[in-house]
């Protein structure tokens, strides 16, 4: 399972991972894509979730995850199986450490986005890179990404140095 916020990938899973549940978030199944979270009626979902970094770079992918999240403003949080989905990063908390490794809390919020609300996370495509190419990258579907770049006819017309919106 991928765990993503905006450019930080998260080197091991997270051990726990609770997506709220109820009336916040309806799922839609996506042909051999896996699943897509989208805003329903009422408050937004909240993702919260704990892990361990391990190893002799488990200081630095903490600090790496915490200047994410004080960077602040809204991104694309990829949930693996369970789709993507605009967040907030809501709050980190280092549990402790031991040895070579450190224990974290977290919690992401919800945070429907448009286009021109958005915190601006594109992707630059290369030569010879399509659109299923960035999908899969990020973690979003295809008709996600049509949607949000009205500009593109298909999803293999990109060219080299095209700003993509992802979120």
């Amino acid at each position: 399972m991928i765990f993503q916020f905006r450019a930080f990938r998260f080197p091991v899973n997270p051990q726990r991972l609770e997506i709220g549940e109820g009336p916040r978030v309806q799922t839609h199944a996506l042909a051999q894509t896996g699943y897509l979270l989208l805003p329903a009626a009422g408050a937004p979902a909240v993702i919260r979730g704990s892990g361990v970094f391990t190893g002799g770079g488990a200081a630095d992918d903490f600090r790496r995850l915490r200047a994410e999240y004080l960077s602040g403003g809204s991104g694309v949080l990829i949930l693996g199986a369970y789709g993507s989905l605009d967040a907030v990063f809501r709050t980190l908390t280092c549990t402790g450490r031991q040895g070579d490794s450190v224990g974290y809390d977290f919690e992401f919020v919800e945070f429907p986005v448009t286009r021109t609300q958005a915190s601006g996370v594109t992707h630059t495509a290369r030569a010879g890179e399509t659109l299923w190419e960035i999908a899969r990258r990020y973690g979003v579907p295809v008709e996600r990404l049509m949607a949000l770049n009205p500009h593109l006819r298909t999803p293999g017309d990109l060219s080299p140095g095209q700003e993509v919106f992802v979120c």
